[in-house]
């Protein structure tokens, strides 16, 4: 009978994900993973053909566990405010894995302007209510404000930046006000 396998892709993928948020994407290798799960090399080779392959699922990963992040952030003031507050705070949390899902194309406007519509579907129920603006208009206002909030996350990730929550949630009310004229 062959020998039970005692180390799952689960637990693989869990070892890889505590490397990235430690040193980031590009420091998972056999060896980091492998000493993180205190076994050999052949536990990973067994269910990733190679190193690449177990990067791209914990990109995955991450992206799965940043949506949870998005999702479970408290309310506040709006879905679209706290969409801005929770992504700043994520890379504040996270810096390596915000790095991560930048570096693979996550966060590039195309890409969260679908996300955000299919996950919160907050452009046309929040800002347009909000604003009294139409879809264009507040996919529009939704762009510059993301701009503005990518910039200061991205700052901070790079530790640039130093903010409380109270002086993000100032930029991003005086921001939103401020591109929102704009449509007045």
């Amino acid at each position: 009978m062959p020998p039970k396998v005692k180390t799952s892709k689960d637990d693989i993928v869990k070892a890889a994900l505590e490397v990235a948020k430690k040193e980031g994407v590009s420091a998972i290798s056999a060896k980091s993973v492998s000493h993180h799960l205190g076994t050999s090399v052949a536990p990973i080779f067994r269910v990733f053909a190679t190193v690449e392959e177990l990067r791209n699922e914990t990109v995955t990963q991450i992206y799965a566990q940043y949506i949870v992040y998005l999702k479970d952030y408290p309310f506040e003031r709006s879905k679209f405010f706290t969409y801005g507050i929770a992504y700043i705070q994520y890379a504040k949390e996270y810096p390596k894995l915000f790095e991560a899902l930048m570096e693979w194309g996550f966060f590039t406007p195309d890409a969260i302007g679908k996300e955000v519509s299919s996950q919160f579907g907050f452009i046309e129920d929040s800002v347009a209510s909000l604003s009294s603006l139409s879809v264009e208009q507040a996919q529009e206002l939704f762009y510059h404000v993301w701009l503005y909030t990518h910039g200061i996350a991205c700052l901070i990730c790079k530790g640039s930046l130093y903010l409380s929550e109270e002086e993000e949630k100032k930029l991003l009310i005086t921001a939103f006000e401020s591109f929102r004229k704009n449509y007045q």
